[in-house]
């Protein structure tokens, strides 16, 4: 028996933490690559920004090399895309 007064199978709890350990590990995965995306796509907008670029979905996603949907799920990114394209000059 174990101090909390459950049974548990031995190396249940070693098993346990090492799971939650792979766990951990994925998701900070996960945010350092949500974290380098996001900055691809900044760094996208600056510069399209500076030059003068007309911007489009298509355009900011090939050069950030993400996936459009990426820009849909982050509403921030994309309101800011969409402020751009509703500012640049028409010819």
């Amino acid at each position: 028996m174990t101090v909390d007064g459950n049974e548990h199978a031995p190396g249940l709890h070693s098993t346990t933490a090492t799971a939650n350990h792979k766990i951990d590990a994925a998701v900070a995965s996960r945010v350092a690559d949500t974290i380098q995306r996001r900055q691809r796509v900044i760094a996208a907008l600056d510069r399209a920004e500076a030059h003068g670029h007309a911007v489009s979905i298509a355009e900011i996603t090939r050069v950030a090399a993400i996936h459009r949907v990426f820009l849909y799920r982050h509403r921030d990114l994309l309101d800011r895309l969409r402020a751009m394209q509703t500012a640049a000059p028409t010819t």
